[in-house]
């Protein structure tokens, strides 16, 4: 009997053992720089992520899909505000004529339009993924079986306008009457995408 309660308490304390990992602890596992990026700018985000799992191999996937989500949110924020502060000084004037028979309710109608469709375009081209964003650091480690993974990113702002912007604006345009299409170099050229 002595020698079963010996081996069930050599068992016991073996897998009390195994439950603490030695491969770090938090206070040393988060890096530096995951509370203190750089510092960014209107041409360049930066995004951080983290991600936890009893799998080593799925965290970093999560993590970046956590950073990619913080920057795109804060481009689809700062986008909409400049769209909707820069909007109205670009169309000045939309379908006026010299008549006094013109109706001033239905230009704004149809500058509302075009903002709502572009606003819209805009949200809906970054819900997936991210070509602009780079993986710029890495870091994981383990700590009581569970892996933790951060990661942070940089995204190129004047890039994404250069390319992803300027084919949003140009098929909103498109689908625009001929005097909202007429102003369009003057909008490319305000958002720097001519």
């Amino acid at each position: 009997m002595l020698l079963i309660l010996c081996f069930v308490s050599i068992a016991m304390f073996f897998t009390d053992c195994a439950s603490i990992s030695v491969r770090g602890d938090y206070e040393q596992c988060e890096p530096d720089w995951y509370n203190n990026r750089p510092a960014g700018n209107d041409d360049i985000f930066y995004g951080v992520g983290v991600g936890k799992s009893k799998s080593r191999k799925d965290i970093t996937t999560t993590a970046f899909t956590e950073a990619v989500r913080e920057v795109l949110d804060k481009l689809k924020t700062n986008m909409i505000l400049e769209i909707e502060a820069n909007i109205a000084e670009d169309f000045v004037d939309v379908n006026s004529d010299d008549s006094d028979d013109s109706d001033d309710s239905d230009d704004s109608d149809e500058v509302d339009d075009f903002v709502e469709r572009l606003k819209d375009n805009l949200a809906l081209s970054l819900q997936g993924d991210c070509e602009s964003c780079i993986l710029i650091k890495f870091a994981d480690c383990e700590v009581n079986n569970i892996w933790t993974a951060y990661v942070l990113v940089k995204f190129d702002v004047i890039q994404w306008k250069e390319t992803k912007f300027r084919e949003i604006a140009e098929e909103e345009y498109k689908n625009s009457t001929p005097a909202l299409h007429s102003q369009s170099e003057k909008f490319k050229k305000r958002f720097n995408i001519d």
